[in-house]
């Protein structure tokens, strides 16, 4: 697949002080991350608190401060809010040398993708780190609205997606990895809401597993919940879509109640 580049809509920093300084991609900074969506005619970035306390999270295992408020850092995107045309992904990176906010186009949201194997281990697998370089540059190496990189240990077993969770579907059961991977908020709001009659089970699976499964599916703030129709090196094709529908109205409907719930907030 042809690489397509992301494109940046906006872009700001800020030093510690909380000075405006240009704006430097934060890739490789000492720092975290966190992704959200910003969606048209809404007032806040979707679930926005849980990104904020991710992003805290996730400095506070790389052993980091973060020098700027969650009142500073709304205040700021607010200015965002109303110039916004089109969907698209709002990356709020804190490192040592600031605050850098941009936003990019949404990329394969809901979409059919096919798999591609990486071996690239993450540099803190439980933290969203700015450290993680050779991954972003991977990355930016694939078409986000047609592949999506799955992320793989030494010991053959999956990990997650680059920008995903990962999900395998037998039956009425979703399997979720433990390992070497960071549980994202997407995934934490179907674990949620998941119906009764699915069976939630937290297992690792070996890349060599994923033949037997029925459904394998990704989710993400960008992607929101999308799903694999092939897997590099394999002959695996999905012989259902039952979980695929079913999951992206759960979190479709999960999305409008938190969206309901903030009406008027700011």
């Amino acid at each position: 697949m042809a690489k397509k580049s992301l494109q940046t809509a906006f872009e700001a920093a800020w030093n510690p002080k909380h000075e405006p300084i240009p704006f430097r991609n934060p890739w490789g900074m000492k720092g975290a991350y966190t992704t959200t969506l910003i969606e048209i005619n809404q007032t806040m970035p979707l679930f926005y608190e849980k990104h904020i306390i991710r992003l805290n999270e996730s400095l506070e295992y790389l052993g980091l401060d973060n020098p700027f408020s969650e009142s500073f850092i709304g205040e700021r995107i607010q200015i965002l809010m109303g110039k916004l045309k089109k969907p698209c992904l709002l990356r709020i990176a804190v490192a040592t040398e600031g605050l850098f906010i941009s936003s990019h186009l949404q990329t394969g949201k809901g979409a059919d993708l096919a798999g591609r194997i990486c071996k690239i281990k993450r540099h803190k697998p439980k933290a969203k780190s700015l450290m993680d370089i050779m991954l972003y540059n991977k990355l930016n190496q694939i078409d986000r609205n047609a592949e999506e990189l799955l992320l793989i240990n030494q010991d053959g077993y999956t990990l997650e997606g680059a920008t995903t969770n990962l999900l395998s579907v037998s039956g009425k059961t979703i399997m979720a990895p433990t390992q070497e991977s960071l549980h994202g908020i997407t995934r934490q709001i179907i674990q949620e809401n998941l119906p009764d009659h699915w069976r939630w089970e937290s297992v690792d699976i070996k890349l060599a597993d994923l033949n037997s499964m029925d459904e394998i599916l990704l989710c993400g703030s960008g992607k929101e919940v999308a799903r694999l129709v092939d897997l590099q090196g394999s002959k695996w094709r999905p012989s259902s879509n039952l979980a695929f529908k079913e999951i992206k109205d759960i979190y479709e409907s999960a999305k409008k109640e938190w969206y309901k719930a903030t009406i008027g907030r700011t």
